[in-house]
This record gives C-alpha cells, sequence and structure tokens, in this order.
C-alpha cells in the first residue's frame, strides 16, 4: 500500500517537473528537444494507469508547464497592474490550472479509450488527441492559444513543416516522434523509429522548398 501510493506521489510529481521544464523548449531558451522529449516521458508516466490516474499527471504535467510558461502574467499584473503579489500569483495559479486541464483531457482520453500499447496508441491516437487538446485550448472562451508545442520548433528542422501545414502539423508532428519513442522503450520494438527518422527526413526535404517569390515589381 505505501508502496502504491509513494508511486503515485512520485508520478505526480515527475509529471509537474518534467512540465515545468518543457517551458525552455520555448523562447527565450529555445532548447526545443525538449517538446519532443516532454511528452514522450508523459506518455511513459501515464503508462498502465487508469483513466483518472492519468488525467491527475496530465494535470500536474500542465499545472507545472503553464506555471513557468505563462509566469510573466504574473509580472504584468503585479508590476503594472498594482495588485497585491499574493493575489497576482493566485491569479497566474488559477489560470495556470486551467489550462492545464487540456493536458489533463488528452492523458484521461487516451488511457480511456485507447489503453493498449500498441501502435494505433503512441502512432495514431496520441498525436490526434493531442492536436484535439491544443485546438479546444485555442478555441474555448475565445481561447488561450499559448506554448502551442509547434512554437517551440522555429529553429529545429520540423519548422520546414510549417508552411504547409501551420502550427498545427508542427504540434503534431512532435507527438508522432514522442509517440514512437515512447512506445519503443516500453516494448524495445525499435522498429517504431523509423517513423521519427522519416518525419525527420521530409521535414528536411522541405528545406529546399522556396515556398514564396520575389515580385520582380518590388526591386524597381
Amino acid at each position: 500500500m505505501r508502496t502504491t501510493r509513494f508511486s503515485k506521489i512520485t508520478r505526480l510529481v515527475l509529471a509537474a517537473f518534467v512540465g515545468f521544464t518543457t517551458a525552455l523548449a520555448f523562447a527565450p531558451y529555445n532548447l526545443w528537444p525538449i517538446a519532443i522529449l516532454s511528452p514522450a516521458i508523459l506518455l511513459l508516466l501515464i503508462h498502465q494507469q487508469t483513466a483518472k490516474q492519468a488525467s491527475a499527471i496530465g494535470f500536474m504535467w500542465g499545472f507545472g508547464f503553464f506555471s513557468f510558461g505563462i509566469s510573466w502574467v504574473h509580472v504584468s499584473i503585479d508590476t503594472f497592474g498594482g495588485m497585491p503579489k499574493i493575489a497576482s500569483i493566485a491569479l497566474m495559479a488559477l489560470l495556470a490550472s486551467y489550462l492545464a486541464l487540456y493536458p489533463a483531457l488528452f492523458t484521461g482520453l487516451l488511457n480511456r479509450f485507447f489503453p493498449k500499447v500498441n501502435l494505433t496508441r503512441f502512432i495514431l491516437a496520441a498525436p490526434t488527441l493531442w492536436l484535439i487538446s491544443e485546438w479546444l485550448r485555442g478555441w474555448v472562451m475565445t481561447g488561450f492559444p499559448w506554448l502551442w508545442l509547434g512554437y517551440s520548433q522555429i529553429d529545429s528542422p520540423l519548422k520546414n513543416l510549417a508552411p504547409v501545414g501551420g502550427v498545427d502539423l508542427v504540434s503534431f508532428a512532435c507527438l508522432l516522434i514522442a509517440g514512437p519513442l515512447a512506445y519503443s522503450l516500453l516494448t524495445k520494438r525499435w522498429k517504431a523509429l523509423l517513423v521519427p527518422v522519416i518525419i525527420a527526413a521530409v521535414s528536411a526535404s522541405l528545406n529546399s522548398v522556396h515556398w514564396v517569390e520575389l515580385n520582380p515589381a518590388s526591386t524597381t
């Protein structure tokens, strides 16, 4: 009993820490590989968990992520809004808690409807549900489209996918790499890593495409 309880607490704390570090993938830090490794670790943390447990893990991941990622909200309210520091921190924590509901939705739905460890879960369901959760976050109540994973890839090879499908496709690609990585670590079936290789090859090939042409009239 103690071991199980300790394991649950450890997963929650680790999820919050991993989520917290995910903000380092964005400017001004630009450590873009974290945006791929972090979802992979999240998928490992919810392995063999119930939908309720997975939702709690996803929530803690999201709370850590947004607590760091939107910390500027506290600075803005405190410095420019003149609100007491405790009140500004409370408002930021409340907003981070709301935004964390969407990663919780992702992990809960994934473990509820796709509990089996197979390629469908990691290559199809996980990227799709992640994309849906990000879209909902950017739409519900006028939307909070901050810190979509795709925005972290402006310095990575995946940026070449942006002209094709925008930030949504880049976010999808992040999970399409993270999913097979988690699957391979869990099952030791390394052939799944061909998916990230293919994505990297496709993205690299798009680097030579010229999406816009210079208007000769603008040079005269």
